[in-house]
Order: structure tokens, then C-alpha cells, then sequence
């Protein structure tokens, strides 16, 4: 038994359990952040399962695909989408996400799922894409979709900021402290000075 094999079995379960989870609490409280985080934690656990196949009887082209489909169109889109919903200001930007998430699942899922795969054999090895993919569903996984996932947590940790700063900023000692800085009392007032 390898270790790749362990770890897969390992994150299988973990992603299992939190996909159970995540669905749990969809069910209790549905949104539509925690339906996406539900569907990328489940591309997840199909790609992990699909590992923890390969590894142990070999790869296929079967496993090879579930695999870069789960890991790195399910996953990663349900991901973003669930950061731009958390993230995003309005209406308008969370449509333009859906908008952006839904076009890049549908085509980058049409590419990975049907374009011929190299005549390179499988093993029990992992498989890297750029050994079995033609360029242009390499150059999908690596100029698209990694860095859209990117932009995406970075506008989202942006966001998060933001609000901790504002949230700071309603602190009610730290609005007195910054009225008496500006020159005025507790309230807001002037204060009384010369009486």
C-alpha cells in the first residue's frame, strides 16, 4: 500500500464528510454560497475517489477524466462561485459571476470531457495532464481556470477587509476617540470650552 494511496483514501473521507456536511446545512439554511461550496466540495470527493481508484488498480482514462473534471472544473468554479457570492457588492456583480462561472463550467467541461487523450499508457502513477491532454485543454487548466479561481479569492479577501474595517470603525470607543481627534465632544458636539 503506497502512501498516495493512504492519502487519497485519507482526503476521500474528509471530503466525504464534508460534503455531507455542507449538504446538511444547505438543506437547513439553503443559499446559494453554500450550494456551490456543496457542489465543489462534491467534485472534490468524485476526483479524490477517482484517485484512491487509480492508485490502487491503476489509472484509466475513466479516472483520468473524473479526475481533472472534478478537481479542476467542479471544484474550482463551485469554489469561486461561492467566494463571489459571500464577496460580491450587489446584484449586478453577483449575476456577472454567475454569468462568468456558468460560461467557463460549460465550456471548459465540454473541452476536458471530449478532447482525445495521448496515446501515452497508464499506470498506478498519477497521471499529469500536460502528459496526456492536447495544448489547448492544458493551456484551459493552466491560463484560465487556475487564475480566474485566483482573481476571484483575491476580490473576495479584498472584500473581507473592507468590512473588517468597518466594522473596527463602528467600534463605539474607537468613534469617541476619533470625534475627540477632530475636535469634538462625546457626541459630536463642540465642546464646551470658556465656561
Amino acid at each position: 500500500m503506497s502512501i498516495s494511496l493512504l492519502a487519497a483514501a485519507a482526503g476521500l473521507v474528509i471530503a466525504l464528510a464534508g460534503t455531507i456536511a455542507l449538504a446538511i446545512r444547505c438543506a437547513r439554511m439553503p443559499r446559494t454560497d453554500l450550494i456551490a461550496w456543496t457542489c465543489a466540495m462534491f467534485g472534490l470527493a468524485v476526483a479524490l475517489a477517482a484517485q484512491t481508484e487509480g492508485f490502487a488498480a491503476g489509472f484509466s482514462q475513466t479516472t483520468f477524466r473524473a479526475v481533472q473534471l472534478g478537481a479542476q472544473v467542479i471544484a474550482t468554479l463551485g469554489l469561486s462561485l461561492g467566494l463571489a457570492e459571500v464577496a460580491a457588492r450587489g446584484l449586478p456583480m453577483r449575476f456577472a459571476a454567475r454569468l462568468a462561472v456558468s460560461a467557463l463550467g460549460v465550456v471548459s467541461t465540454v473541452i476536458l470531457a471530449t478532447d482525445p487523450l495521448g496515446s501515452a499508457a497508464f499506470s498506478k502513477t498519477f497521471p499529469a495532464a500536460s502528459a496526456y491532454y492536447q495544448p489547448i485543454s492544458n493551456s484551459l487548466l493552466i491560463y484560465v481556470l487556475a487564475p480566474f479561481t485566483a482573481i476571484v479569492a483575491l476580490i473576495a479577501r479584498r472584500r473581507a477587509d473592507v468590512a473588517r474595517r468597518v466594522r473596527s470603525a463602528a467600534h463605539p470607543a474607537r468613534c469617541r476617540a476619533s470625534a475627540r481627534r477632530r475636535g469634538r465632544g462625546w457626541l459630536g458636539r463642540p465642546p464646551l470650552v470658556g465656561r
